[in-house]
């Protein structure tokens, strides 16, 4: 590893991808490529949206059946937000709560 260069989350935590360690020999070089590499290499090209007036369950039915953990929000053809997994199991605990 070059001298006064560091490579993120080395500090607190060995890498991971894909569930897999990262070994460190070759981390710097696998740092620098991704600095070159263009959105238009990696991006997916099709992409799943849902109108603003997509109800959660609708949702949570296309996030099943096409295995996306992110469904984007469109209004006029313009991403105005995203609708995650997270964000459907905080609203099911938000409401699975019991009455105090």
């Amino acid at each position: 590893m070059a001298q006064g260069r560091g490579v993120p989350f080395l500090v607190y935590r060995a890498p991971q991808l894909f569930g897999h360690w990262l070994p460190p020999k070759g981390l710097e070089e696998m740092y620098n490529r991704g600095r070159t590499i263009k959105a238009k290499e990696v991006m997916r090209r099709s992409v799943v949206t849902v109108s603003e007036d997509a109800t959660v369950s609708e949702i949570a039915q296309l996030m099943l059946e096409t295995g996306r953990e992110h469904i984007r929000v469109v209004r006029g053809g313009q991403v105005v937000g995203i609708v995650t997994r997270h964000d459907l199991l905080k609203l099911m605990a938000r409401d699975m709560r019991l009455p105090s």
